[in-house]
């Protein structure tokens, strides 16, 4: 093992160096390996060099990973109606609090579909009671349709779960009448 090891030193310098190495040379038709890489990439935005790799690793076995990483590449090229699609999957093929909180936040961010974040929100609420960000998209979505008492009492929740700023922010503008500002990130 330890000749194994230090022969892998040299493969290292970073994990995108790293994986384009394992790629090419070990495992390139892992659909984990694949899928690493074209996260790395996504990081780095590096979209469309991502984009094969996570298609060939969704198409060997979709997981909420490699289709949540899809969705973003397809953001990223302004084809909201297909992220949705794939976001939407990875909810339903994972129980990751992270995949409901982007989901979430795609539907009020990128869908701009205030209703049905505030309808997925609250069902996310019920598998993920203390989540902070379900909370807050929450919030930002009775309050944008005009149910001020409950945006209210969701951004306290939000505030309550998180202690950050953000919460404590959409709280005040709710509790003053002010406008939310519904930004793509």
């Amino acid at each position: 093992f330890s000749a194994r090891t230090f022969v892998r030193n040299f493969d290292w310098k970073d994990p995108l160096t790293l994986y384009k190495h394992d790629i090419k040379n070990v495992s390139a038709q892992n659909f984990l390996m694949q899928n690493a890489l074209g996260s790395e990439l996504i990081i780095n935005g590096d979209y469309g060099e991502a984009k094969p790799y996570v298609e060939s690793s969704v198409k060997s076995r979709p997981y909420y990973a490699n289709l949540s990483n899809l969705a973003i590449i397809y953001i990223a090229e302004g084809n909201i109606k297909k992220a949705k699609v794939y976001l939407k999957k990875a909810v339903d093929l994972g129980d990751n609090y992270l995949i409901y909180e982007n989901y979430a936040k795609f539907l009020l961010i990128y869908d701009h579909n205030t209703k049905e974040a505030r309808s997925f929100s609250r069902e996310a609420l019920k598998i993920f009671p203390k989540n902070k960000n379900l909370w807050l998209v929450l919030a930002k979505s009775e309050y944008l349709l005009g149910n001020k008492k409950e945006a209210k009492e969701a951004a306290e929740k939000a505030y309550f779960f998180g202690q950050e700023e953000e919460p404590k922010t959409i709280f005040e503008l709710i509790k003053q009448n002010l406008p939310i500002v519904i930004e793509e990130r």
